[in-house]
């Protein structure tokens, strides 16, 4: 008892895998397919080709073009499909895929071409270029004729295919599922795929387009849906958390609830486990061991090696520039020491003019002054005073405190305890309090530096331009304002005094929200340590933030705890996914659910011919279908829109994403079906405007 009821204490954990990705290999071709067509399933998602009569494709890829450039020859290269192993020597880093469809229609032809290249070459078909087999592709339902003759144009322009049939995916479906016995002649269907969702009765085998339906709610919306909220809430594995990924996670661990609102409820109240909803997983990762005090303190002495190295280096190089320009003043120095010999030696006013408009100075006394200008910059150069004493460090004035005190960076450790006793003394709780104020913006100013260098957002002004509705911290007021006065602000003066002090430039550094200095850095570290030894010598230890934490379980985590840092949990979001399809309202999408869509699918149809369909079934296909419980929630729900003791039978197609294709495929195989399609030789007489003159494909075979 005890154990079992450990077990169910615990959240479930599951193995995410990442599944590789293999480059189909070029096909072979054999006499046998000669008399066959081919079968092209065109989806915004999947792209898959094979021949007619198969039972599966023989292609199968993401539809999809990448236009990275090599690293060899840096070069732009177009790859088209998935990315996997297969593919190497590409720097995918700036690059993005693309499709030639917007929402389910083909709109960029020009990117339908390069797939359907990969497409014939991948197939190894004969032929210098052309296609000598017809050609069936899938379509959306009640695709735009536009579209449709854009394609035709394609195929026969660029591939010079003998002939081609458009077939609709959710009806092409349908048909295949009829053929295996699993929905009747006369039925409803319901097609949700990657960019749309369709609801089409179908009569006697062929689809009532008329009293058909669309809703947006499809498979890319609930991908981007799951993606956007792990990606907020673990922010640091958005590297693993893609949409790609994101897809599988929704394939592999997202379900239909039977009812949602009291599934909340559950969730909301069931503790760790969320009412039984809760699971926990393992995202992939590479476990590093922690180095050893050994290797720790040889890589410490290494850098410190190498930065006395540095600096020797820089101060080298210091004495040579400084031996150069002593040089340089020297010569310079000679230069007005004869001048200024040659002026003592002019015996009339006019040899002395003469001198001087040679030098370009008006008066005979200014060769003096260049004489001690140069005598005294060659002192500071050697680092004397004009005495012959040694020069000691320029330092700015410091303002007066009108206490007394001195400025504490100029005062010892010893000096600073006592001036912070004195003011302990004077009113201790508000010295605690001031204390405890300093080490929290200190730490946030410490912690906020270590988030930008690791590309982390601690507030909104780490993040960029703010957003409407977000609030202005003081940091950026102060900021704006600096602006604000160096744009526009009141003149200053011309003697003010600015730059006197070399702490006056520190204004532009505040104006710099990127900037980070390490004098400020240490000044803030040394900062934060003294509050903190403050605080716990004051018994409000409490009060400390620990900002070390959080590096030392990095460094001192077993491999399990490692583990459990990459670990994700998926509560509410395993049935929110899925419940789009009911109320799309929760991605902010402004149309009916599902059930409602039905509805007035049936209403749409005459009453014996709804009494039909329903009494038919409800077939799901598609993709975005294979959520588990969907049948069994439709079920239910589809009874408040049934008279009673009529409900709707729901059926559930076993193989979601090859049905259109396989359907296609059926159709393709049937004796005379090309007899009827749109030919080359009638697209070269008449055009493509002939298409829409041309009967539609029927899906009622037997």
């Amino acid at each position: 008892m005890m154990a079992a009821d450990i077990e169910r204490t615990e959240v479930p954990l599951v193995d995410f895998v990442v599944p590789g990705f293999d480059r189909p290999k070029r096909l072979h071709y054999d006499a046998t397919l000669a008399e066959r067509a081919l079968v092209l399933d065109n989806g915004s998602y999947r792209f898959r080709a094979g021949w007619s009569g198969e039972d599966r494709p023989r292609l199968e890829f993401s539809n999809q073009i990448i236009r990275p450039r090599s690293r060899w020859t840096n070069e732009l290269m177009t790859v088209v499909g998935d990315i996997g192993g297969g593919v190497k020597g590409f720097d995918f880093g700036r690059a993005s895929a693309r499709n030639a469809f917007d929402g389910n229609v083909v709109v960029n032809f020009e990117t339908q071409e390069v797939v359907l290249d990969y497409v014939f070459d991948r197939l190894a078909l004969p032929g210098d270029g052309g296609v000598v087999h017809p050609v069936i592709m899938t379509e959306p339902c009640l695709n735009p004729s536009y579209s449709r003759a854009q394609m035709a144009e394609l195929l026969f322009e660029a591939y010079e295919v003998p002939a081609v049939h458009f077939a609709a995916d959710s009806p092409c479906a349908y048909a295949f599922n009829r053929k295996i016995g699993r929905c009747g002649p006369t039925g409803l269907l319901l097609g949700s795929g990657h960019s749309a969702t369709h609801v089409v009765p179908i009569v006697d085998g062929e689809p009532y387009f008329q009293a058909s339906r669309r809703m947006k709610p499809c498979g890319a919306i609930a991908t981007d849906l799951l993606c956007r909220h792990l990606q907020l809430a673990y922010p640091q594995h958005n590297g693993i958390l893609t949409a790609t990924n994101a897809s599988l996670i929704k394939q592999d661990y997202t379900y239909c609830s039977e009812n949602y609102s009291q599934d909340l409820k559950k969730i909301q109240t069931g503790g760790a486990l969320a009412g039984g909803h809760a699971l926990r997983v393992q995202l992939p990762f590479h476990p590093v061991d922690s180095p050893s005090e050994k290797e720790m303190a040889l890589a410490a002495a290494e850098k410190a090696a190498k930065m006395e190295g540095q600096r020797r280096r820089l101060r080298e190089m210091t004495e040579k520039r400084k031996l150069k320009q002593i040089q340089e003043k020297e010569e310079v120095l000679e230069y007005w020491r004869n001048v200024a010999n040659q002026a003592s030696m002019c015996q009339s006013y006019d040899a002395v003019e003469s001198l001087l408009q040679q030098t370009g100075l008006s008066d005979i006394r200014d060769i003096h002054k260049r004489i001690e200008e140069v005598e005294f910059a060659i002192k500071r150069l050697k680092g004397k005073n004009v005495d012959g004493s040694k020069l000691e460090h320029c330092t700015s004035v410091e303002p007066v405190d009108p206490s007394g005190r001195k400025p504490k960076r100029d005062l010892e450790e010893d000096e600073i305890r006592k001036q912070e006793l004195l003011e302990f003394d004077r009113d201790g709780d508000i010295y605690i309090e001031t204390l405890k104020q300093r080490h929290k913006e200190c730490a946030e100013r410490l912690e906020s530096r270590k988030r930008r260098r690791l590309g982390a957002a601690s507030h909104p002004a780490d993040v960029g331009e703010l957003g409407p509705g977000r609030r202005v911290t003081t940091g950026q007021r102060h900021r704006m304002r600096l602006l604000a006065q160096a744009a526009g602000g009141e003149k200053l003066q011309k003697d003010d005094g600015f730059g006197i002090d070399d702490r006056d430039w520190d204004v532009y550094k505040e104006m710099d929200r990127n900037h980070s200095d390490s004098d400020m850095e240490r000044d803030d570290e040394a900062e934060y340590k003294r509050t903190a030894s403050l605080l716990q010598e004051l018994g409000e230890g409490s009060s400390v933030i620990d900002l070390t934490k959080e590096q030392h379980e990095k460094e001192t985590s077993t491999p399990q705890q490692r583990a459990e840092q990459f670990q994700i949990s998926l509560t509410v979001d395993r049935i929110r996914v899925p419940e789009l399809l009911f109320q799309p309202s929760l991605c902010g999408i402004d149309q009916a659910g599902l059930v409602e869509v039905v509805g007035g699918v049936l209403q749409q149809l005459p009453v014996e011919l709804a009494d039909r369909c329903a009494n038919g079934g409800l077939l799901i296909t598609g993709g975005n279908a294979a959520y588990p419980g969907l049948d069994a929630r439709l079920e239910v729900d589809l009874r408040s829109i049934r008279p009673q003791g009529k409900p709707i039978r729901v059926i559930r197609s076993d193989h979601f994403s090859l049905d259109a294709w396989r359907g296609a495929s059926l159709i393709a195989d049937t004796p005379g079906i090309f007899t009827t399609a749109f030919t080359r030789a009638e697209y070269q007489e008449c055009g493509v405007d002939v298409l829409r003159r041309m009967p539609s494909l029927s899906y009622a075979f037997n």
